[in-house]
């Protein structure tokens, strides 16, 4: 059977999830345990690659931003960020 499970678009209109699809709901699940694996790594400087879906969901839990402000945000996939997750700035470096 089919999941059903409706998420939140970054247009703000609700999308049935495709069988074996992923949400932003579960891309943000996922970003999150991501980082806190990262966490328990001994580095200093991550480099962390993503795409588009689940780089919104890190910006979020990194620059501490509403689900809807995170989905707003505009990701491309040619991009490279830094974020300091301590001051909450991010710098588009390409």
């Amino acid at each position: 059977m089919a999941d059903k499970r409706i998420y939140l678009t970054r247009h703000g209109q609700t999308h049935h999830n495709a069988t074996a699809g992923e949400s932003y709901a579960d891309a943000d699940l996922r970003a999150q345990h991501a980082l806190v694996g990262i966490g328990m790594r001994p580095v200093h400087r991550p480099l962390v690659v993503s795409h588009e879906m689940i780089g919104r969901m890190l910006q979020r839990h990194l620059l501490g931003l509403d689900p809807r402000d995170a989905l707003a945000r505009a990701h491309p996939n040619d991009v490279i960020y830094a974020i300091d997750p301590g001051t909450r700035a991010i710098q588009q470096l390409r």
